[in-house]
């Protein structure tokens, strides 16, 4: 199951075309690469998800088989392939990278190859005369073109091969919406073409995808997988939601065994000290004071504030505030950003020697994992609700302002305001049926907080786990100004 397949298609017919062309592809922020010190140089990695997208991409473009030359597009004209990934943060170290990735693939075509060179360089002097179609993937380009030389090295190429109506395709891979509009400035007359970034994993997109799968289950698999393509690309609809765990997670040799280890690893150093701030989070901490209490590593409070500082440039922590606080407001609450991170630190790493050991892992899911999962979710479907807003329109109109509201006497943290002006006001009973009382609990919290006061449409909502209760039904129809919204809706 492939939610991206759609987008990838649409991608690949768009760079399927002749002739020289140049398109900046920004990647999911969620698949932001992590930096780690080595010597004077950053080195850069992406996560598996970029990689994912990138080789499933690049396999519908007709880049298959072994080596830098493949068989003949249907122009009857061969690929050569050139994929850098960055390596640096520009500056001649990077530039001397990838024209060593330039003159490494070049000496790999066979010595059949036409061999009148066009444009002068110290590794590309042939690179547009050898009868191929070259494709070069800088992946981190907004890394690579931070050098003068190597943005004055693609701009020589460019315009070489219009002169020459040579096939050549420049994708330049850079993380996000944000990254992709500064590079873009960057090149500024270039002639290039933004691709749209690949579609976020909503409820309702994974719903489609997998229409036999019930609506708790969907939400379950997005809060413990959060939004991976790698791993939902992998997920079997035909088996049950512990076996993709086992499958995914929870063995030895699956690809997000360690995800959470590994990751934190890569992005900081003495990953220790964050993994205690982490962990502290990612068991039931959502304050300062709870995450001071909690995270027991550190002698003095003092001590955590550079380290979260740390966690949230880096994307592993969300801090928010309530949508109706003032600017000199505390009121703020912390979150893991990514749901994969937050469950392995939650429930994995505890077993994780034990699944080392060769216990059998269907009795450690059994056992220790699964009795914790209904309450781990309901700690994540807050946030995962608010974001279902924001990348669909459930009420009727686009979202303009989504949050939470919390202070003395109410704590509604399914809030925000549409974009007709109309403001909403939620709670989510994931764990348990909610309460009779529900309703009127929302009403009370409304009249303590003024965010929306004034407005003429307000609206209560109530986000259920399962199929609505026939009572709750009656209710709902009894208060026109409530709604009673499942998975699905």
């Amino acid at each position: 199951m492939d939610v991206t397949a759609k987008w990838i298609d649409d991608i690949a017919a768009r760079l399927a075309v002749r002739g020289p062309r140049t398109a900046v592809l920004p990647l999911a922020s969620t698949d932001r690469p992590v930096t780690r010190a080595a010597g004077d140089i950053l080195t850069r990695s992406g996560r598996r998800g970029n990689r994912a997208i990138v080789r499933e991409l690049l396999g519908r473009l007709w880049f298959v088989g072994d080596g830098p030359v493949h068989p003949a597009r249907d122009d009857g004209v061969p690929a050569l392939l050139i994929h850098h990934v960055a390596v640096g943060t520009g500056g001649p170290a990077e530039t001397d990278a990838l024209l060593e990735t330039v003159d490494s693939t070049l000496r790999r075509i066979p010595p059949d190859a036409s061999a009148d060179g066009t444009v002068d360089g110290p590794a590309d002097g042939k690179l547009l005369g050898r009868g191929l179609a070259p494709w070069i993937v800088l992946e981190g380009a907004d890394v690579v073109l931070e050098s003068p030389a190597a943005l004055e090295w693609m701009r020589r190429l460019w315009s070489e091969a219009r002169r020459l109506a040579r096939p050549l395709h420049l994708v330049l891979l850079v993380q996000g919406p944000a990254e992709a509009a500064r590079l873009l400035a960057l090149l500024g007359d270039h002639p290039v073409d933004a691709l749209p970034p690949p579609p976020d994993l909503s409820l309702r997109a994974l719903a489609e995808s997998l229409p036999d799968w019930p609506s708790h289950r969907i939400v379950t698999a997005r809060a413990l997988l959060g939004d991976r393509r790698d791993l939902w690309s992998q997920v079997a609809s035909r088996l049950s939601l512990s076996s993709n765990l086992l499958r995914l997670v929870l063995d030895p040799d699956a690809p997000a065994f360690d995800a959470g280890l590994e990751e934190l690893a890569g992005a900081v150093r003495q990953p220790a000290r964050y993994a205690a701030i982490v962990g502290a989070l990612a068991n039931g901490a959502h304050d300062w004071g709870g995450i001071v209490e909690r995270a027991t590593d550190f002698d003095r409070s003092s001590q955590i504030g550079p380290y979260m500082r740390t966690l949230e440039e880096i994307g592993w922590v969300v801090s928010e505030r309530s949508l109706d606080a003032g600017p000199r407001s505390r009121r703020t609450r912390y979150r893991i950003a990514d749901d994969l991170h937050a469950f392995w630190f939650s429930c994995v790493l505890p077993v994780r020697s034990r699944l080392l050991g060769g216990e059998n892992r269907r009795r450690v899911w059994a056992q220790t994992i699964r009795p914790k999962v209904r309450s781990f979710v309901a700690s994540r479907v807050e946030a995962l609700i608010r974001r279902e807003f924001e990348l669909e329109t459930v009420l009727g109109y686009p979202v303009r302002e989504s949050g939470g509201l919390w202070g003395d006497g109410y704590d509604l943290p399914i809030s925000g305001t549409l974009q007709n002006g109309g403001v909403y006001y939620g709670v989510a009973s994931w764990e348990a049926p909610p309460p009779a009382g529900t309703l009127e609990r929302i009403r009370r919290a409304m009249r303590e907080t003024r965010y929306g006061f004034g407005r003429q449409a307000r609206l209560r909502l109530l986000f259920v786990r399962d199929d609505p209760y026939h009572d709750w039904e009656r209710r709902i129809a009894r208060s026109p100004d409530a709604r009673l919204l499942g998975p699905r809706q």
